[in-house]
């Protein structure tokens, strides 16, 4: 098997990997806006296994680096890929770190093989980095409105909230604070 074909295999395994984590990001968002704790807690482990994955097929991806022994013009200095993950998937480093990884996986197909099989790997790659990166931006959100939401609950329940008026057995509103309002409701 050549280089650039070993390049593609491990393109293709990182591609389902990703597409695992897009499934885990929409059951994810799913939960969250159902607001289901125990499906949150298991998306979000289920997201973190697949993140996992994703990161492992990464680091096993193979690099031009490895084929300077048998001859290609590369350093093994230049031979470490930033992970798309880093970048484009999931927010990690948003912006610089995405450019790079998709420079040096650019850089890394050329010096391999160049092939249009890679070139379209590599775009789907991209593709779904991005997918995910909105995603898991959108789920960010999410979370955030439902941490607000469980303040605001709490604060209504310990009269934080400004001072709500309480209503007496009479009908009339009561505004004197008393931190066993709820026990004598």
């Amino acid at each position: 098997m050549t280089a650039g074909e070993q390049l593609a295999q491990a393109l293709r395994a990182e591609i389902t990997a990703l597409e695992n984590v897009l499934t885990h990001l929409e059951a994810e968002q799913q939960a969250l806006r159902g607001a289901d704790a125990q499906q949150i807690e298991s998306a979000a482990r289920a997201k973190d296994a697949a993140i996992h994955a994703l990161s492992s097929l990464q680091q096993q991806r193979p690099t031009a680096a490895a084929e300077s022994a048998e001859g290609s013009s590369l350093s093994r200095a230049e031979g470490s890929l930033p992970s798309h993950a880093e970048g484009s998937s999931l927010g990690r480093a948003e912006g610089s770190s995405s450019r790079r990884a998709e420079g040096s996986l650019s850089r890394q197909i050329a010096e391999l093989d160049n092939s249009t099989e890679n070139r379209g790997l590599q775009a789907r790659l991209i593709a779904l980095g991005e997918q995910c990166t909105e995603l898991n931006a959108a789920n960010g959100l999410l979370i955030d409105r439902l941490a607000e939401h469980t303040r605001s609950a709490l604060r209504v329940l310990r009269q934080q909230d400004g001072d709500p008026r309480l209503y007496s057995g009479t009908g009339g509103a009561d505004s004197t604070r008393d931190s066993q309002s709820l026990g004598k409701a």
